[in-house]
């Protein structure tokens, strides 16, 4: 996705992960890069954006007409991006919607403590989220892991999250990763995919094993009202999630069970 793996554990292996914006001449692309004049001719819904993005006029982007933003919040067990806080701030003190995403870095061979860990160190920051406010798994390194890994390790922190905060999270990927992941117990979920093929909203790519996707991040080279640089734009395909209920509502208790009736009495 997003953006460079910023991860401040130096014991952390370093993938090559497909962040063109910050890595250059490595892309998502399955085909050709759209150029400026395709991007320019349109809009996205919305952006993604990291530290690396620095300070944002976001009094610039509301007036834009744009109504929410995706920030990044955590990686791996113990990294925190350093400008969430002042990001989740700025979004919520002007009533827009904001996404956190947690970019995954899966390994080990326990999957599910493995996910447990990034779960909790994601969820620790998150703390309790208003009703603006929505979670983002971004999952893009492999590590070698198998299908079956990978998508036991995904399922296992969405589940994790979803029962925590009572919010259904997105799932993020690019297109060829998609393809490495076993994801039938992900495709319940919202799919946000990346694929920079074309920019044309009305042909969006594949989806599949998705029937269809909530949002496709097409670009990484989008210009946008308050924010310095290139970002990566998105188009919406669905709408922000809506208020969720609290998680886990208490289950009243089951009725005292009622003595068999005397032989012979139905």
């Amino acid at each position: 996705m997003l953006f460079r793996s910023t991860q401040a554990a130096s014991h952390l292996p370093q993938p090559r992960i497909h962040s063109p914006i910050d890595h250059p001449g490595i892309t998502y692309s399955d085909g050709d890069v759209p150029t400026e004049e395709q991007i320019a001719a349109t809009r996205p819904d919305f952006v993604d954006i990291s530290h690396h993005q620095g300070a944002i006029d976001w009094d610039a982007y509301k007036l834009s007409g744009r109504t929410g933003a995706i920030i990044k919040a955590t990686e791996g067990g113990d990294w925190v991006d350093t400008r969430f806080a002042a990001h989740r701030k700025d979004l919520a003190d002007r009533g827009l919607k904001c996404g956190f995403y947690h970019f995954a870095r899966p390994n080990g061979k326990d999957m599910v403590a493995d996910a447990n860990v990034e779960a909790n160190n994601f969820l620790t920051q998150l703390g309790t989220m208003s009703a603006n406010e929505f979670p983002v798994l971004d999952f893009e390194v492999s590590n070698s892991l198998t299908p079956q890994q990978l998508g036991q390790w995904a399922a296992h922190f969405m589940s994790v999250v979803a029962e925590r905060t009572g919010k259904t999270p997105w799932f993020y990927s690019y297109s060829a990763m998609v393809k490495k992941v076993d994801c039938s117990e992900l495709t319940k979920y919202p799919l946000w995919l990346a694929n920079y093929q074309s920019s044309d909203k009305e042909k969006p790519p594949s989806s599949a094993p998705w029937s269809s996707m909530v949002a496709w991040q097409y670009t990484d080279r989008s210009n946008v009202e308050g924010i310095n640089g290139k970002v990566d734009g998105n188009y919406m395909y669905g709408g922000w999630p809506e208020s969720n209920p609290p998680a886990q509502q208490p289950v009243p208790p089951a009725p005292p069970a009622q003595p068999a009736p005397p032989a012979g009495q139905a």
